[in-house]
């Protein structure tokens, strides 16, 4: 949903037949953008912590959360946690720390609460897609 609050092309979504369930085969699924776009930072970090948060959510919305859950969830969004620092160095030349706040950087924990809220205005304003994904739980 942040891909198209943000305005960025969404040129696919693709979730695997096996779900993932093969080590080592890559991942279940992934968003890509459909060509160049150009969009402030902050939604760029936005959207790639989204998918963590959502899942974050769901499974304690589901009363599915453990530590070891939670523990996968990170370690499957370690390419998107890497493009939120690449994307901290390259605009505003900071880093990432992970529970503190390197000088001039910024905590994890802040980028989760940004993304959080954004997908919150994103989900308030959503017209038919998001819709569709609360109706049935899923796109």
């Amino acid at each position: 949903m942040l891909y198209f609050a943000s305005g960025m092309p969404l040129g696919e979504i693709y979730i695997c037949d096996d779900l993932g369930k093969t080590p080592g085969e890559g991942a279940a699924a992934w968003v890509k953008a459909g060509g160049k776009f150009s969009v402030p930072y902050e939604h760029c970090i936005a959207m790639c912590v989204a998918g963590e948060r959502a899942q974050d959510r769901w499974m304690r919305e589901q009363g599915l959360w453990t530590p070891e859950r939670a523990w996968v969830i990170e370690r499957l969004s370690a390419h998107d946690r890497n493009l939120v620092a690449e994307c901290l160095k390259e605009c505003r030349r900071a880093e990432l720390g992970f529970g503190y706040t390197p000088a001039g950087g910024l905590d994890f924990a802040v980028v989760h609460r940004a993304a959080d809220a954004a997908r919150y205005a994103a989900r308030s304003g959503q017209g038919l897609l998001g819709e569709t994904a609360q109706s049935v739980g899923h796109l």
